[in-house]
């Protein structure tokens, strides 16, 4: 086949890939969802302080690198979410069951070449080719010979939603699968088990690296010599508040950490569709119809002219100064492009929003942190850290 084609074909399989993952979810992950969902990140986030606080005993003069132990956090959180708790068979998050062995690694590089290839064509033949595709579906198993990383995620849930859904709708606890299994076939926003099994494997390469880039830039903010003023102000705050989602300072200091270090700095690849040639502003002459365009969220929440001419700083008191008034609120939020905008923006934004900040409270209100050297990161198009030293004391 002609490589233009394969690369065409390569390309709007990702396209729709992405289409599907903003339209079809979001019966799942309305307000009263996401509020279901909140007791499972905080016993994920327990989790996570106590191997913190493991970790950090162990290591020299109490310096860490935290990238993985992030990582981690966010992706056996959002494999429950998803899935439920029979994803897993002992009751242990996915990475550390035996079959979790080498997840992280593996959803690293999908991640890497999955965005790689939609924007690089030469890439995306190389990954369409009948070597490359055995390579890549090529299963993994351990030295006692069970199957591990993607392939053996995959197993299980091709079990849940195509073979036995009664073992994701037949327990209490919720999930997003649930959520969807359960609606009415007349319902229009109803999925079909084979569709669902798609899309929840869409939002779980979408969802966990781009949440971990968004927290580990967070706390390395917060480590910074700008950031530690601000840890005994997160920490009053939360004294005067039920929950860390609730904390304007908490908010203040994520929102500005991401607009800081954008977790996902590329374009997002929109469509200009019949009608809306002439839809962005400052260009004069009329796109075609089928031009792929997009804006650069690292870009956008950098550029002087969008954030003033302290652009390039790290200020949370933004956030505060501008929320006094409606008016102040709206325009920043209106700049925030962090999670996209408008009806294919980011289906996760909320989920992720729950995930950082009750990680940042738990890890603020337990440790003073201090960044320490640089941060190390290992992305093309999407944010992936390698390396972010903290050293935690103990409060």
């Amino acid at each position: 086949m002609d490589v233009r084609l394969q690369t065409e074909k390569h390309r709007n399989s990702l396209q729709s890939a992405i289409e599907i993952s903003v339209t079809y979810p979001r019966p799942a992950l309305t307000t009263s969802h996401i509020r279901s969902y909140g007791p499972i990140v905080f016993r994920h986030v327990q989790h996570f302080i106590s191997n913190l606080s493991a970790a950090n005993a162990d290591s020299k003069d109490h310096v860490l690198n935290i990238a993985e132990h992030v990582h981690t956090l966010t992706f056996n959180t959002v494999v429950e979410l998803i899935y439920g708790p029979s994803i897993s068979l002992d009751g242990k998050p996915w990475t550390e069951t035996t079959s979790g062995e080498g997840i992280l690694a593996a959803f690293r590089a999908m991640s890497k070449f999955g965005w790689g290839a939609f924007y690089v064509p030469l890439l995306a033949w190389l990954m369409s080719t009948r070597p490359m595709l055995r390579m890549i579906r090529k299963p993994t198993f351990n030295a006692a010979g069970a199957q591990t990383g993607v392939g053996a995620l995959a197993a299980r849930a091709k079990l849940l939603l195509l073979e036995q859904p009664e073992l994701v709708i037949g327990v209490d606890q919720p999930s997003i699968a649930k959520n969807v299994l359960m609606m009415d076939k007349e319902d229009s926003r109803h999925m079909e088990p084979s569709e669902l099994f798609k899309e929840c494997f869409n939002l779980l390469f979408a969802g966990p690296g781009s949440t971990a880039a968004a927290l580990t830039g967070v706390l390395e903010r917060l480590g910074s010599e700008e950031g530690i003023p601000w840890h005994e102000r997160i920490r009053n705050d939360l004294d005067h508040v039920n929950e860390a989602s609730k904390s304007r300072v908490l908010d203040a200091v994520v929102r500005e950490s991401m607009r800081y270090s954008a977790p996902f700095p590329t374009a997002f690849p929109r469509e200009v569709q019949p009608g809306a040639e002439k839809a962005i502003t400052g260009v004069k002459a009329p796109l075609p119809v089928g031009t792929i365009v997009g804006a650069n969220s690292w870009v956008i929440s950098r550029h002087t002219s969008v954030w003033g001419s302290d652009a390039l700083q790290w200020k949370p008191e933004r956030w505060l100064d501008a929320k006094e008034d409606i008016t102040g609120k709206k325009l920043i939020e209106d700049r925030f492009v962090v999670f996209s905008k408008g009806p294919r923006g980011c289906i996760g934004k909320d989920i992720a929003m729950l995930v950082v900040t009750q990680a940042v409270a738990g890890v603020v209100s337990k440790w003073r942190i201090e960044s320490v050297g640089k941060t190390e990161k290992g992305g093309w198009l999407e944010m992936q850290i390698k390396w972010c030293s903290l050293r935690m004391a103990m409060i």
